[in-house]
C-alpha cells in the first residue's frame, strides 16, 4: 500500500486508466499471430533507488518483449509522471493541473477537466509515434 498522504499511486493509477484503451490499441496494431499483450496492474515496483508506482503493457512473443509502454511515479516526488516507450524516456515532469495549483494559480473543474484532455491528448500522441518508430527502427535497421 501506499504511505498515507503519498499520491504516487492515484496519479500512476489516474493517467494508465486514461491512458488504457489506446495504449493497448497502439500495441496491438502491432501484434501478430504469435504475440500477445500482457498489461500489469498498477502496482510498486520493485529494484532501483527510489519506491515508485508503474503500470506497463507489453506486447510478447516467446522470445520475449517486442514492445512496453509504462507510465510511473516516485513515491519522493508524487507529482512528477514519467512514461517509457521500450524502456525509453519519452516525458517527465509535473502535470499542469498540479502545477497550476501548487503555485495557487486561479483555475477549477472546467479548467481541470481541459489540461487534462490536453495532456491525455499529447501522451496518447506521444506514445503512438514512439511504438510506430520503434517498429520503424526494427524493421530499417538490418
Amino acid at each position: 500500500m501506499p504511505d498515507l498522504g503519498n499520491r504516487a499511486a492515484a496519479l500512476a493509477g489516474w493517467v494508465s486508466r486514461e491512458l488504457d484503451e489506446p495504449v493497448r490499441r497502439a500495441l496491438l496494431g502491432r501484434s501478430t499471430s504469435t504475440t500477445r499483450l500482457v498489461v500489469d496492474d498498477v502496482g510498486l515496483a520493485v529494484g532501483g533507488r527510489e519506491r515508485r508506482w508503474r503500470r506497463r503493457w507489453k506486447l510478447v512473443d516467446h522470445t520475449g518483449v517486442l514492445h512496453g509502454v509504462g507510465v510511473e511515479v516516485e513515491e519522493t516526488d508524487d507529482t512528477c509522471l514519467v512514461v517509457r516507450v521500450d524502456g525509453r524516456v519519452i516525458g517527465s515532469g509535473v502535470p499542469p493541473w498540479i502545477t497550476r495549483r501548487r503555485q495557487g494559480e486561479p483555475g477549477g473543474a472546467a479548467v481541470d477537466l481541459e489540461e487534462r484532455r490536453v495532456y491525455r491528448e499529447g501522451l496518447i500522441r506521444a506514445i503512438e509515434l514512439m511504438v510506430s518508430r520503434e517498429e520503424l527502427d526494427r524493421r530499417y535497421s538490418g
